[in-house]
């Protein structure tokens, strides 16, 4: 699956965060997700429940699934009936309940610079500075929207370029455990195998 540079940095940024602050787990919530990248677009769905997470892009063709309990991430191609398994070692994000944190924390500096409508909600709205790699020559910074009772950003979106991430029709709740479960009756099939199957697809498509 896809993923911008921008929501690699924000997750990255919630898990570094924690260990300067008492934290707590991320809310269990859905929700449709807008990826912007340049000229292009991508919505989904995310369930995020305990120490799990799944992504569902371009009408549920392919399904990501992270479970932070076992190290794990399934990639699911519900339309070919198979998956992929890879570990994955980070740990969950997390979150502050009373909100975002002003101040320095080690390579990462967040400064609150005002209110602003999004979606029709009033949000607060801070500056993130990131130096990549402790490097201060090497900075990378975008702006983060809080509305109130939901400590993660609803919105992130890089200061320079036309890279962003939203979150809209946000639900809080504990969402099916049955949408985090390893596939059953599917066939699991490595990395090159479905570069194959697409290298066949796109052969049988001229």
């Amino acid at each position: 699956m896809k993923r911008c540079f921008l929501l690699l940095i924000v997750l990255l940024v919630l898990t570094a965060a924690s260990l300067s602050f008492a934290s707590n787990a991320v809310p269990e919530f859905s929700a449709v997700y807008v990826e912007k990248e340049g000229e292009s677009v991508e919505t989904g769905n995310i369930y995020v429940s305990d120490t799990m997470t799944r992504y569902d892009k371009d009408n549920g063709r392919e399904i990501l699934v992270i479970r932070y309990d076992k190290k794990v991430m399934w990639t699911i191609y519900p339309k070919i009936r198979c998956y992929i398994e890879d570990d994955y070692p980070m740990s969950a994000p997390v979150a502050h309940l009373d909100g975002p944190k002003e101040g320095q924390f080690g390579d990462l500096t967040r400064e609150f610079i005002g209110h602003e409508e999004v979606d029709t909600y009033r949000m607060k709205k801070y500056l993130v500075s990131i130096l990549l790699k402790g490097d201060p020559e090497n900075k990378y910074e975008y702006y983060e929207w809080y509305r109130d009772n939901f400590p993660l950003p609803v919105k992130t979106a890089a200061v320079y370029g036309n890279s962003s991430y939203e979150f809209t029709k946000i639900k809080l709740g504990k969402p099916s455990i049955e949408l985090f479960m390893q596939p059953k009756g599917y066939k699991k099939i490595t990395h090159d195998e479905i570069k194959i199957m697409e290298l066949e697809k796109k052969i049988k498509s001229k």
